[in-house]
């Protein structure tokens, strides 16, 4: 009976651990360099999405942040493309067509889109020399339902490859819905900034 006692203590405890372990990854958000918030021009919004590819893609790396109010809006986990022998773990970095890689660097939100399967999207518009192919390869913001799946995020663990991204920032449907809601609100162009 006391060992039975015992063991139900122990998968209680297991529980909080990994229940608070959750929380405190859903509520995890990166610190932004200073270097990248000043990579953003004059004329476009004091909302900014950045995305740090050094967190791994199970921990929240896609923020969206307001310069305005410093303040964090929106936390995601958000998926990096599968190509150029990308694994989980480390994203390979490219520009090149075909590649179904991430690019790193700063891309405009041009417009809301639909992929061919009816999901929603963002088409992206590449600034810098590392991501001036984007319109062409079809970069784009939008959701997955394997991003979905990990709602709570994974980290220690990351996110699938297969079939969630060709180099597109893919993040959960509940969160595009967030995105959209401050987007929408938005009368200046919205800038994203990839870094690693």
């Amino acid at each position: 009976m006391k060992t039975l006692k015992k063991f139900g203590l122990i998968i209680a405890c297991f529980a909080i651990i990994v229940c608070a372990w959750q929380i405190y990854n859903y509520f995890y958000a990166p610190v932004i360099p200073k270097s990248q918030l000043q990579k953003v021009p004059k004329g476009y919004s004091d909302i900014v999405i950045f995305v740090d590819f050094k967190e791994p893609s199970g921990r929240n790396r896609f923020i969206v942040y307001d310069k305005s109010k410093n303040k964090v809006l929106l936390r995601a986990n958000c998926s990096h493309g599968q190509g150029g022998g990308s694994t989980m773990r480390n994203p390979v970095f490219s520009n090149q067509p075909s590649s179904n890689c991430s690019s790193l660097g700063r891309y405009k939100i041009v417009s809301p889109g639909r992929m061919s399967n009816g999901y929603p999207s963002y088409v992206l518009e590449g600034l810098d020399p590392t991501n001036s192919n984007a319109r062409m390869r079809q970069i784009l913001i939008h959701p997955s339902k394997v991003v979905s799946a990990f709602g709570f995020g994974a980290y220690p663990f990351y996110l699938p490859l297969k079939k969630v991204s060709s180099g597109c920032f893919t993040i959960s449907f509940f969160n595009f819905k967030k995105l959209r809601h401050i987007i929408n609100r938005e009368t200046k162009p919205v800038m994203l900034i990839a870094y690693y």
